[in-house]
């Protein structure tokens, strides 16, 4: 099961963003079953919506439906132990950094492997992967 951010998502369907063909060969290039958390899908249905238009989410919601359908997609929420943890985490880590979207995949890739583009979020992940060695 491999999670990913929201740019992945957003550089998939949007065919104007400026990771569009990057995350369209990502995305591609994922053979194991995505977990699509409830944060990354609010964002990027936000960011989808208020960034590329509504043919763009409704585009991702096609994805979505079709992969869940398949088994290709597992769609997850937070428990509230979950959410507490990653407040947690929010607080000790962010800095202002990173979004608490961006906290909430950085927890979870304790769980999961995480694919992201954003450099700030794939250095704290590779920080905390050293730190529990």
């Amino acid at each position: 099961m491999i999670l990913l951010d929201t740019n992945v998502f957003v550089g998939a369907i949007a065919q104007d963003d400026g990771l569009h063909e990057k995350a369209e060969n990502a995305l591609a290039s994922v053979t194991e079953p995505i977990l699509l958390h409830e944060y990354v899908y609010i964002e990027t249905l936000s960011v989808l919506a208020t960034r590329h238009g509504m043919d763009e989410v409704a585009k991702f919601l096609s994805l979505v439906t079709e992969q869940i359908s398949r088994g290709g997609i597992e769609f997850a929420l937070s428990d509230p132990e979950q959410l507490r943890r990653m407040t947690m985490l929010f607080i000790e880590q962010s800095k202002g950094v990173l979004s608490f979207t961006d906290v909430a995949i950085l927890y979870l890739s304790q769980y999961y492997e995480a694919m992201t583009f954003d450099k700030d979020l794939a250095r704290s992940i590779e920080k905390q992967k050293k730190d529990r060695k």
